[in-house]
């Protein structure tokens, strides 16, 4: 399963459920933006869920949270995903 964890401070780290990343994020207006991304190994295992992680943080995202769910929602392309705590 994909992971994500914003920080305080603006940093991230995360899975896209095949490897690691880190970054640095910031909010303008009602969009998280990212700041910086850095992956770490190869995925070929799940490139597919591994290219649309990386497409939907990349981009610029809305969050919106309910209950133990995350949900975002890519600012630039059709897509989005879903987290739920654990």
């Amino acid at each position: 399963p994909a992971r994500l964890i914003l920080k305080d401070g603006g940093t991230f780290e995360g899975t896209t459920g095949c490897r690691s990343f880190t970054g640095g994020w910031a909010v303008a207006g009602d969009v998280v933006e990212v700041t910086t991304m850095v992956f770490e190994g190869d995925c070929k295992t799940a490139a597919e869920q591994d290219s649309h992680v990386a497409s939907v943080l990349g981009g610029g995202f809305r969050a919106e949270r309910k209950a133990d769910r995350l949900t975002l929602t890519s600012e630039k392309l059709d897509l989005g995903l879903v987290y739920r705590s654990r």
